[in-house]
């Protein structure tokens, strides 16, 4: 509703085989309220890398982040393994997968098919789906890359995770890092960012753990990239008040209570006297609504005692943070898994 024009009911769906079900039920829910009928407009294309892999779900609102993670994974295996390679594809001229995978013409565009769709896994499981889905079309499945010679400034970023690393130094593996990284690109900051973990490298810096932890899907891999990060910090006579924050975020994401109460008051104790830290503290606690306007409006952690405010406040259910928080980086927005 705006002052300037009627009230109206916006939606933005796509405009796939659900779309004249989607306006329907619009229609049945809303009654005379849009009796007018719709006003389409196109808002441009989709972002999704293919629609037989997208789908909506609505969860029951007290399930667990880590629920809900998993309850999608499997999803994502079954459309990629058991619908995907039935569902005709206009790139194949209007076959599915697997008869173009059999059709010598065509076997070339579902090997690039596949190799496009590989570029978007979200976790190792996914990779080990994808090489599934290979033998499942009778595809090859890309091996080990051996480092030796290549020439690493032209090598591209898709085939990064594909990378035998034994014959780099760290600086070489770092810098194929930042490439991933830069992109985004999932699997090749898994398989560089391991790599240098694994070697405790010297040439390891910040960047490389926060990216690491920002890509993890599972809990525990997650926060083990964070006590790695907390080790190379105490090594390095660094703070780790910017590891303890994340983990409060993760902590609040995961509707972990306990955990998150845990860490607020380490950091309450550790993090005191480190101006920046508290700043944050008190900057998500405002932003979560853990400090009253009256309180915030004083404008600075310097202004404010913390203690009153170390535990969530209790409530009937388990989760005390707001349940449609926004990801982002650790001073402004809270950690997102994956």
């Amino acid at each position: 509703r705006q002052t300037d024009r009627p009230a109206r009911l916006e939606l933005t769906t796509d405009n796939d085989d659900q779309f004249d079900a989607t306006i329907a039920s619009i229609a049945t829910i809303g009654g005379n309220a849009v009796a007018d009928g719709p006003v389409i407009e196109e808002a441009g294309e989709s972002a999704s890398d293919d629609p037989v892999l997208s789908w909506r779900w609505h969860f029951p609102e007290k399930m667990s982040p880590s629920r809900r993670r998993a309850l999608s994974a499997i999803e994502r295996r079954r459309r990629l393994l058991e619908v995907w390679p039935d569902h005709p594809r206009v790139t194949l001229d209007g076959k599915t997968p697997r008869e173009a995978a059999n059709d010598p013409s065509t076997r070339l565009l579902v090997e690039a098919d596949v190799f496009v769709l590989e570029q978007s896994l979200k976790s190792p499981e996914d990779l080990e789906s994808f090489n599934r889905l290979r033998e499942e079309l009778d595809l090859p499945i890309p091996g080990t890359i051996d480092a030796t010679n290549l020439e690493l400034s032209e090598f591209p970023v898709s085939r990064i995770h594909r990378l035998d690393f034994s014959t780099l130094d760290d600086d070489q593996i770092v810098r194929l890092f930042h490439q991933a990284a830069a992109i985004g690109a999932v699997a090749a900051i898994r398989h560089a960012g391991r790599e240098l973990l694994a070697r405790k490298s010297d040439s390891l810096i910040a960047d490389v753990f926060e990216h690491m932890f920002s890509v993890e899907d599972n809990a525990e891999p997650a926060l083990q990239v964070l006590e790695q990060a907390r080790e190379w910090s105490l090594k390095n006579n660094y703070s780790c008040g910017r590891w303890d924050m994340l983990e409060l975020q993760f902590h609040i994401f995961e509707q972990d209570s306990a955990g998150a109460s845990r860490v607020m008051n380490h950091l309450q104790v550790e993090h005191r006297n480190e101006p920046e830290v508290m700043e944050q503290l008190y900057q998500l606690m405002v932003m979560l609504g853990l400090i009253e306007t009256s309180d915030s409006a004083l404008g600075s952690s310097d202004d404010l005692e913390f203690d009153d405010y170390a535990s969530p406040p209790p409530s009937g259910s388990e989760i005390w943070t707001p349940t449609a928080v926004d990801g982002g980086g650790p001073s402004q927005k809270l950690w997102l898994p994956g």
